[in-house]
């Protein structure tokens, strides 16, 4: 456990019963260790382990007058390792000077891809603001996360909004969404928990820092990461339906802050568990973490209807590195996965899977991530692929949805009886390439005082019914679907692709699905499509679906 001597800048830590010593903490960060001394950041036996970081410097300037003339960024990572359990927090800390701070875009970026704003273009309230002209000074110490118990953090907009003055105070403050037009003042915060929750806490973080403005500069000049851990790793060590180490086993033993993961080198072989009856529900705030797609598969055996998983309202899961097959529940919804909760889905494949509606995933109500996955021929009458529907929220990143059967709507957003849904889509392709002819994307309100909505950004849409609709009914407004650019469509895309980035009626040829690395398979565009050199990338270190890597 952490204690602290009482003395500003004096905070030690102590060895804990597992043996892990924790280093000694400086006078650089007695806020930290004021926190872990009331129990803020340790809480039901709970370790907090801090990582420093490296790579500190220069943030590169803007490109150019702004906003989002972003340059290169620094990136400052965090190599974790060791750590059992899934994430339940994630705090971090910084030090930097930087003169007009709306300039500025910071970010937190796990090792699985999922990433969290902490802010970007303080202060602006209009589409071309300069935003807040506050500066960082490395003489004060930034910690950003969720309110302790006992402690409320600061709203960053509300410690920025001082002028041409410096952001002096050592204080907890509260990460927000990105200043734009018609933002309010403070801005709406956000919670690192929510989106780094159950996540695996092992491998590189990312701290990074951008310019959006040329002129204003700055450095970088400390940085730690806080990750308290609480629960235990649950091992599968076989691929049994039931019984001692199977995957059944684990989900049932599981408990809020545990991973389940799956031995090796047994899984080292592909595997594959056959299911001859439903899985229990995915346990509250747990990570399962596969080996990899190409080496898992869950599916249902012939025997009974029922999919694969399926997650309660007001959970929170992550899934990751197995392939999800043949569920089959043909009058319900979600044959592959069924979530009214906040789930996160990375590096897996669900394919085959049939339902009355949203045949690989449906998700009702809850919050979906899906990143690095394929979505392959799925059947249902109502979202074939995925189906995201009343009060939903998703966000599908580096993805391939693909030949799907049923209605053959590869994404489907959904709105009715006066609800919302709402989509962000980015770095995607939507396809029938392999199957019939079929819908890339459709957007779909339904009843007054339902809206359905869509961003899309660098995504490609090549099918041959239509790449992309937008359908009222009822009495409802129109859904919203907005291009962020650098899209592709091999038709008209019914008008919604309008920035001069984007590319309609063009050639978009792949080949067929195939693993060329990372356990995932995608569709690799043909020499002659005009996917090729027409997207958008900035930065040293980039992701595709098949993974992370350095360019």
């Amino acid at each position: 456990m952490f204690g602290w001597n009482g003395e500003k800048g004096c905070v030690e830590a102590l060895s804990s019963e597992d043996g892990w010593q924790a280093r000694a903490l400086d006078g650089r960060a007695w806020l930290i260790g004021l926190l872990l001394t009331a129990g803020l950041l340790v809480s039901g036996g709970a370790q907090a382990q801090i990582f420093s970081g490296s790579n500190y410097g220069p943030i590169p300037d803007g490109t150019g007058n702004g906003p989002l003339a972003y340059g290169a960024p620094r990136d400052i990572r965090f190599n974790v390792g060791g750590l059992i359990g899934s994430v339940g927090q994630a705090r971090v800390f910084f030090r930097a000077n930087h003169s007009w701070v709306g300039d500025l875009k910071v970010q937190l970026i796990a090792p699985d891809g999922r990433a969290h704003l902490l802010f970007e273009r303080s202060g602006a309230t209009t589409p071309t603001s300069g935003g807040f002209n506050a500066n960082l000074v490395s003489s004060a110490q930034y910690l950003f996360g969720n309110d302790f118990t006992g402690v409320s953090g600061t709203n960053w907009w509300t410690a920025a909004d001082i002028g041409d003055n410096d952001i002096a105070t050592a204080d907890l403050f509260t990460p927000v969404i990105s200043g734009d037009n018609g933002v309010a003042n403070p801005a709406p915060i956000t919670s690192m928990d929510a989106t780094f929750g159950t996540g695996d806490p092992n491998g590189v973080w990312t701290l990074r820092f951008e310019d959006g403005w040329v002129g204003d500069t700055g450095d970088v000049t400390l940085a730690e990461l806080i990750l308290p851990s609480a629960g235990v790793d649950r091992l599968v060590s076989n691929a049994n339906d039931t019984g001692t180490g199977s995957l059944r086993e684990a989900m049932s033993l599981a408990q809020a802050g545990d991973a389940i993961r799956f031995a090796l080198p047994f899984f080292n072989t592909p595997r594959t568990i056959n299911l001859q009856s439903a899985l229990p529900l995915l346990p509250d705030g747990v990570g399962i973490f596969g080996p990899g797609a190409h080496l898992l598969t869950v599916r249902r055996d012939s025997a009974g209807e029922f999919r694969i998983f399926e997650l309660a309202s007001g959970t929170q899961a992550t899934i990751s590195g197995m392939t999800i097959a043949n569920g089959s529940v043909p009058t319900l919804q979600g044959g592959g996965i069924f979530s009214s909760g906040r789930l996160t889905v990375i590096g897996s494949v669900i394919r085959d899977n049939v339902a009355q509606g949203g045949g690989g995933i449906t998700n009702l109500q809850g919050d979906l991530t899906l990143l690095r996955s394929t979505v392959v021929g799925n059947s249902a009458a109502f979202g074939a692929g995925v189906r995201i529907r009343n009060n939903a929220t998703a966000l599908i990143d580096n993805s391939t949805i693909s030949a799907q059967g049923g209605d053959r709507v590869g994404l489907t957003v959904i709105a009715q009886g006066g609800l919302s849904s709402s989509l962000i889509l980015r770095n995607s392709t939507l396809t029938d390439t392999g199957g019939a002819a079929g819908i890339g994307l459709a957007v779909q309100s339904q009843g007054a005082g339902s809206l359905a909505s869509a961003r899309i950004s660098n995504s490609l849409f090549a099918t041959a019914m239509s790449t992309i609709v937008g359908t009222v009914a009822n009495g409802a407004p129109p859904p919203v679907i907005l291009s962020e650019g650098f899209n592709l469509a091999t038709d008209g895309a019914n008008g919604f692709l309008t920035q001069s980035s984007d590319r309609t009626n063009g050639n978009a040829p792949m080949e067929p699905l195939f693993d060329h690395g990372g356990g995932i398979p995608v569709h690799r565009p043909a020499l002659t499509s005009d996917a090729l050199d027409n997207g958008r990338a900035t930065g040293p270190r980039l992701s595709d679906q098949t993974g992370i890597f350095d360019r």
